[in-house]
């Protein structure tokens, strides 16, 4: 039985005609199975790697959107945290100003309770100035 069926004439013996020729043979006569064999593992890694390359691609491009959906998210966390720290740097100047108002009509209480009417005029102009509004 012939190994190489695809072969059409396989001289099994090398003498005469030298160590290469049954290969030269072979060929010459058309047989090139080894050849198409290369040809298609070739052409099937071709086709792998076209694929892999494709299939790295999408997954950039997934990679890329979702980074910039994290930034698009980092962009308004920030954004609220710039707002949040503004409204609590206003809700601690309206506290600051609620106890200095606070402090001042204690002060009137106990100026009224000692009989300063004087004092008490004065801290009650200043407790409705402008300024504490």
């Amino acid at each position: 039985m012939n190994p190489f069926p695809k072969f059409k004439r396989v001289i099994s013996s090398y003498v005469g005609n030298g160590f290469m020729e049954p290969i030269r043979l072979a060929f010459e006569s058309g047989a090139n199975c080894f050849a198409e064999e290369i040809d298609h593992s070739v052409e099937a890694r071709i086709e792998r790697l076209k694929k892999d390359v494709a299939e790295i691609g999408e997954e950039q491009r997934c990679i890329r959107e979702g980074q910039r959906e994290v930034k698009k998210k980092i962009e308004t966390i920030r954004s609220n945290c710039a707002q949040l720290r503004r409204e609590t740097q206003l809700m601690c100047m309206q506290s600051t100003i609620f106890n200095h108002k606070l402090n001042i009509m204690l002060q009137i209480m106990h100026a009224r309770k000692r009989g300063d009417v004087d004092k008490a005029q004065k801290l009650t102009q200043f407790l409705f100035d402008d300024r504490f509004s």
